[in-house]
């Protein structure tokens, strides 16, 4: 099992979300903490730049994953609009 550990910009924008957008982003993110090679999340490595994406609806999460400290590192989450900027 890894540790989420979120940057103090993705706590920010975590919190403008809708609590309802909120709190299935937070179970995504305990379901990927359990099992990081999960089939049932829709996960993608991000093209031209270091980390992970999770869809979660229209949202989506930025990550980076290590695991040799078993860290994943919430970087980011935001609409699918505005989070690649």
């Amino acid at each position: 099992m890894h540790e989420l550990r979120y940057r103090k910009a993705a706590l920010k924008a975590l919190m403008k979300l809708p609590a309802e957008a909120r709190q299935r982003i937070q179970e995504a993110l305990r379901q990927l903490a359990d099992d990081t090679e999960t089939d049932k999340l829709d996960i993608k490595a991000l093209q031209g730049r270091d980390g992970f994406r999770l869809r979660v609806g229209k949202w989506r999460v930025i990550y980076h994953k290590d695991d040799n400290a078993m860290i994943i590192l919430v970087v980011d989450a935001g609409s699918r609009g505005d989070i690649y900027k």
